[in-house]
């Protein structure tokens, strides 16, 4: 069953937790942050817990995690091709003095 609780104001100022009747569940409270607070926890405690399942996988192995550091090295091998090459690295152009005489001695076919 579901239970509807709400952060109310007293006659007084302070704050205090009421359920759907307007009786007082927790409280009074100071400050409505120390209320909401305070509700934050009760609905923590209240919570149902999931579960967990102890069934042995049916077939194949279970699957672990990926590591973590293969994961960056990837990332780092896959980002080199995004990105050009610096300037100190670029491949020479066909303009320039040397490979220019060597390609022009080269038969085209």
């Amino acid at each position: 069953m579901t239970e509807i609780l709400n952060v109310t104001r007293d006659c007084d100022g302070q704050f205090q937790i009421t359920d759907q009747r307007g009786n007082v569940v927790e409280g009074p409270f100071d400050t409505n942050a120390a209320a909401w607070s305070a509700l934050d926890r009760i609905d923590h405690e209240r919570m149902p817990g999931r579960p967990g399942s102890n069934k042995k996988v049916l077939w194949g192995k279970p699957e672990k995690p990926a590591k973590r550091n293969g994961k960056k090295a990837g990332r780092r091998l896959a980002g080199c091709d995004q990105w050009p090459l610096p300037s100190s690295i670029q491949p020479a152009s066909a303009s320039s003095g040397i490979i220019s005489s060597a390609l022009s001695a080269l038969p085209l076919k």
